[in-house]
This record gives structure tokens, C-alpha cells and sequence, in this order.
């Protein structure tokens, strides 16, 4: 039973290393490799709820295996790599081929070739893991001795009913129901921050200071400053990680240009890049959740198409000769409050249309 709990771990791991050493391999060898790849990554991925045995390892785990889907088949098929034989004879290691596999935000990087591990490396290693133990453990610390605190008092004697249909968009609002909104409205943007950084500080530490594959600053953290979240546009593109942005960019391009013909550089093509991300990203969602059981699909590709309506109403106000009058009349504190104000009751407004249906389902059809 406990092996059987580790499964979608070790279908990743296969995948994962047929998609590394695929990087040595000529173009057709890659094509062929994306049939096995895919397979144990989908079967990684249908059988990625047998993690809830660790807390939020599901759901986080779905959502890379998800993603690397999309960024594996763009390694293998259509990038060109320093370690591919096509454009380099050299003979590249396997952690070599690691670190491009493992560098989706096309973070600068130190190949073997070119390498110079200094006298004071195994210092900052040190200094890193010691860093990252101490961030992992704060994390840790606030979810469960604050946040989970404070997510229990504001929900208060919730009901079923709190979660109706009906409740999605119903106002005026009770004090309780206001509550239940206020926090169901931002939970998700902290426990995606914690399980994200929590996981990613760990792997920090296996890679950097254990296995010695990277250096420290191939481990920067993912997510922004919250302040850059005072708007719409400043949360998904200056504070949200950016682990899937220049994958899902490439294919955003590849249709727009491609398929639709879309002139590049120009602002159509700009605008159908954002409305393909925020779609691509709606529907991996969507396929997290039916890999997890999950209820009310069509609402995650729902969400992203609002945050993006958001986004592009923001920009087109930005242009307005009023609002950059008015906003330069005001201090930049007072901007930036204002502005985190605004992404709030943004998301006060749609994520219970996004998360209602789900936790309602949930406790309708409790498990066991």
C-alpha cells in the first residue's frame, strides 16, 4: 500500500529521465521518446491523488506534471539545445541535460564545459540550504500556527449552504457570509505561495547542497513581492511565479502567428499572447482538477478568461489621458493601496464563482 502511495512519483521520475538523457538524442530519436514520455506522464498524473497523504503534494504535484507536458514536448520536439548533437558534438553530461530540463524559466545558466567551482562554493551552499531550511520552516510555521487560525475563525459555523449556487453571487452579504467570502477569496493565493515555496525551498536543498546538480542561484524563489500585486496585471505578471510563462508564450505565439496569422510585435499579437495564457492556464487547471476528482471544470477556464478581461481593461484604462491625470495627482503609497484595494475586491467578486461549486461538491459528496 505504501508502494502503491509512491506510484505517480516514480512514473514521474521515468519520465523525467527519459526526457533528460532524449536531450543527447538526435531529433527523431526525441520525436519517438514523446510516446513513452507522455504515457508515464499521464499515468504520473491519474494516479497523482494517491499523494494526499501529504498535505497540498496533490494538487501541487498535478499541476507540474501538467505543465511539463506542455514544456517537455517544447523541449524535445521544437527547441534547440546546446546539448542537442544537432548543435553541438560535445559530450554532455546527464547533469547537464538536468539543468536545461530543469530551467523552465530560462534562468542563466553554468554547463560542465564552463564551470568553475570556487573555494567558497561549499560555503553558499551551506549558507543556502541553512537560508532555505529557515524559509521552509517559516512557511511552515505560519500556515499552521496563523493562517489555518485564522481560516477557522472566519469561517466560523459554516454550512453547506454557505457554498450554494446561490451564494456566488449574492448580495448584500451577512457579516458571515462576507467572512466566508473575504477568506475563500485569498486562501488560495496563500496555500498555492506556501505548498509552491515550501516544496520548492526542499528541492533547493536536495539539489544544491545534497546532489551538488546546481548552484544557488539556479534556485531563486518563485514568487514575487506581494506589493507588485496592485493590479491585476502586477499579480499574474510581476508577483505570480513565472514558471509556465515562457512555455505557454512559446505555444501562445506558435498559434497566433502560425495558425492565425497574426502580425508579430504587433498589439494584436500582444493581446492574443495574454488571452492564449490565461487560456492554456484555465484549461491545465481544468485537467488538475479531473486528475484530482474534482468538480465544476468549466469554472477554471471561466476564472482565467475574467482575470484576463480584468488585465485588458486595465490596460486600455491605463492609456486614458483621465486616469493617468488622476493617478499622478496621488502619492505612490497611496497608489499601491489603492490598487492592492482593487485586485481584492476583484477577487472578493469572481473566486467564489471559481470555488464555491468545488467546496460544495466536496461536502455533498464527502470521501469515506
Amino acid at each position: 500500500m505504501y508502494l502503491e502511495s509512491l506510484s505517480p512519483l516514480l512514473y514521474y521520475l521515468i519520465a523525467s529521465v527519459l526526457n533528460i538523457i532524449g536531450l543527447k538524442r538526435r531529433r527523431r530519436t526525441r520525436l519517438l521518446l514523446l510516446g513513452p514520455l507522455w504515457l508515464f506522464s499521464l499515468l504520473s498524473l491519474a494516479s497523482s491523488h494517491r499523494l494526499s497523504w501529504m498535505i497540498g503534494a496533490d494538487s501541487t504535484f498535478a499541476s507540474v506534471l501538467v505543465f511539463y507536458l506542455l514544456y517537455s514536448t517544447k523541449l524535445l520536439v521544437f527547441d534547440q539545445h546546446t546539448v542537442n548533437p544537432e548543435v553541438s558534438t560535445h559530450d554532455w553530461s546527464f547533469v547537464d541535460c538536468y539543468r536545461i530540463w530543469n530551467n523552465p524559466r530560462k534562468l542563466p545558466l553554468r554547463l560542465s564545459p564552463f564551470e568553475k567551482e570556487g573555494p567558497t562554493d561549499s560555503m553558499s551552499r551551506a549558507r543556502f540550504s541553512f537560508n532555505q531550511s529557515m524559509k521552509a520552516a517559516g512557511l511552515w510555521a505560519f500556515e499552521h500556527f496563523v493562517f489555518q487560525k485564522v481560516f477557522i475563525r472566519a469561517l466560523g459555523q459554516v454550512a453547506v449552504a454557505d457554498f450554494s449556487p446561490a451564494k456566488e453571487i449574492a448580495f448584500p452579504l451577512s457579516s458571515h457570509q462576507f467572512q466566508v467570502r473575504a477568506i475563500m477569496s485569498v486562501q488560495w493565493i496563500w496555500r498555492a505561495y506556501f505548498f509552491l515555496e515550501f516544496y520548492h525551498s526542499l528541492l533547493a536543498i536536495v539539489f544544491v547542497a545534497i546532489l551538488r546538480f546546481d548552484y544557488p542561484g539556479d534556485w531563486p524563489a518563485l514568487f514575487g513581492s506581494p506589493i507588485e500585486a496592485h493590479s491585476v496585471r502586477g499579480f499574474w505578471g510581476q508577483f505570480w511565479h513565472q514558471l509556465t510563462i515562457p512555455t505557454y508564450v512559446y505555444y501562445s505565439r506558435l498559434v497566433s502567428r502560425q495558425l492565425i496569422g497574426v502580425q508579430p510585435g504587433s498589439s494584436l499579437e500582444r493581446t492574443m499572447t495574454a488571452l492564449l495564457i490565461f487560456t492554456i492556464s484555465g484549461f491545465s487547471h481544468a485537467l488538475v482538477g479531473w486528475a484530482l476528482g474534482d468538480a465544476a471544470l468549466s469554472r477554471d477556464v471561466l476564472f482565467f478568461q475574467m482575470c484576463f478581461l480584468a488585465a485588458a481593461a486595465e490596460t486600455a484604462i491605463s492609456k486614458m489621458k483621465v486616469s493617468r491625470s488622476i493617478l499622478s495627482r496621488l502619492p505612490g503609497t497611496l497608489q499601491t493601496v489603492a490598487g492592492m484595494v482593487w485586485v481584492f475586491l476583484f477577487f472578493f467578486c469572481i473566486s467564489p464563482m471559481w470555488i464555491y461549486p468545488k467546496v460544495y461538491h466536496v461536502l455533498l459528496n464527502p470521501v469515506g
